[in-house]
């Protein structure tokens, strides 16, 4: 016998209502054929409050809900609850699974201890594992919830690790950490799911990439129901590929977080990337970076057209791009939930090419373009611009000598030189 899945009490009838389920694991539906195609969604979820534990339950019930209606998706989950209020809802480690009818199982097998902890790749490891073992044979999307944060070199990270993916009371697990729990599970991934904060850095590209083929998230933070998990396991259901999937589901999050920017709350920006084959995106920020490094006294004497300044070295030019767009002046709400220590590469790239009045950056940037075309499948920002796509970590944080010397063990760094650069133009604070 089967345990039924459920975390809310009764006052909470929403979450209750899509999360009730009955003892039987069966299927009243008459025998269909198996589709070619078959999925199965992964959430792995840390709730880290009272209220997001109720937030990413949600999630996953939302999800279950397109099961019930299509025999070639199903569901998999392991939420580990915050601990910090009464009730089901709020406390343990819970593993579930859907049956044929959208209902979520516990997996009864499951016993997880006090001591669980969810931050540990090889937790995410023995997730994907399971799963696969669950659903057999099918293709799988890993969606990962909780609170993540932007880069912090001097707090709680490993050295050779970059941002917060995932928090938990007993720390963090890194980016790092989550691409080493994927790949020793074995189990190839067609997508990554950042239903999370601050998950669209160019560091992250670094170390997800060859994880899984495809990337849905966001450089910003963002609301606390991130996707519409059903309509996109029905979208795959019907026929549509990953790719075309995660492009409508972009659209769909775009066309509801339009709505924070219209009010005046906050901007948005969600986005898909690919992670196969980057070494083309590595290559020209490697080329560009030593360039920009290379010319750093050499003169404008190509452009009088504002912001550059005739006369001035390249290497002003470069500052002054880069102080203008770290600290935006005036009280812009689109900038409310952006990464505090970062900066937009391919945006402050471009800007030290106008600001400098280096003519001989515009090929490397034009090569930067068509790459980055290749990289980025779909991105959507509420403003209609596009100077929010790939953050690099910048600013006071990299100032710091053992703060630097930490960065440059990540990935991004040994692949392009961005931290040299970033001194060149910076500097170091004495210690």
């Amino acid at each position: 016998m089967k345990r039924i899945f459920i975390f809310c009490t009764a006052s909470l009838a929403l979450v209750s209502g899509m999360l009730a389920c009955s003892d039987d694991d069966r299927s009243d539906l008459p025998p269909q054929p198996e589709p070619a195609e078959a999925y199965c969604l992964l959430f792995y979820a840390s709730g880290g409050d009272p209220e997001h534990d109720l937030c990413e339950i949600a999630s996953i019930a939302q999800a279950a809900q397109a099961v019930a209606e299509h025999r070639n998706i199903a569901v998999t989950a392991l939420f580990k609850a915050s601990g910090k209020k009464e009730g089901e809802a709020h406390n343990g480690v819970h593993r579930c699974y859907t049956n044929d009818d959208g209902e979520l199982i516990r997996d009864a097998d499951f016993a997880p201890g006090s001591d669980f902890s969810i931050i540990d790749p090889a937790r995410l490891t023995d997730f994907i594992r399971w799963s696969a073992q669950r659903f057999p044979g099918r293709r799988y999307l890993l969606a990962f919830a909780g609170h993540g944060r932007e880069f912090t070199p001097s707090s709680d990270l490993p050295e050779a690790e970059t941002r917060a993916t995932l928090k938990d009371e007993a720390g963090t697990m890194s980016s790092a950490q989550l691409a080493r729990g994927i790949r020793d599970a074995g189990i190839p991934l067609d997508a990554l799911i950042a239903h999370s904060c601050l998950q669209g850095s160019i560091e992250m590209l670094a170390e997800w990439e060859g994880v899984a083929d495809y990337l849905l998230g966001s450089p910003m933070s963002i609301p606390d129901f991130a996707y519409d998990y059903a309509s996109l396991l029905t979208d795959l259901a019907e026929g549509h590929t990953v790719e075309e999937t995660l492009i409508r589901t972009a659209h769909r999050t775009m066309n509801l977080w339009q709505e924070f920017h219209d009010n005046k709350l906050s901007g948005s920006v969600v986005e898909v990337s690919r992670l196969n084959d980057l070494a083309p995106l590595w290559d020209v920020l490697q080329a560009t970076v030593s360039r920009m490094r290379s010319t750093l006294d050499e003169k404008n004497n190509a452009s009088t057209d504002l912001p550059a300044v005739w006369g001035e070295t390249y290497g002003k030019g470069y500052r002054r791009a880069f102080e203008a767009l770290f600290r935006p002046e005036g009280d812009d709400y689109f900038e409310n939930v952006r990464a505090d220590d970062a900066i937009d590469l391919p945006d402050f790239l471009r800007n030290a090419c106008l600001y400098s009045g280096n003519i001989h950056l515009v090929p490397y940037l034009n090569r930067l373009h068509e790459v980055l075309e290749a990289v980025l499948v779909c991105h959507l920002q509420s403003d209609g611009l596009h100077n929010h796509i790939y953050n690099v970590c910048a600013g006071p944080k990299l100032r710091i000598p053992e703060d630097l010397t930490r960065y440059r063990t990540c990935r991004f760094d040994r692949l392009t030189g961005w931290s040299g650069l970033h001194e060149d133009l910076l500097g170091i604070q004495q210690q």
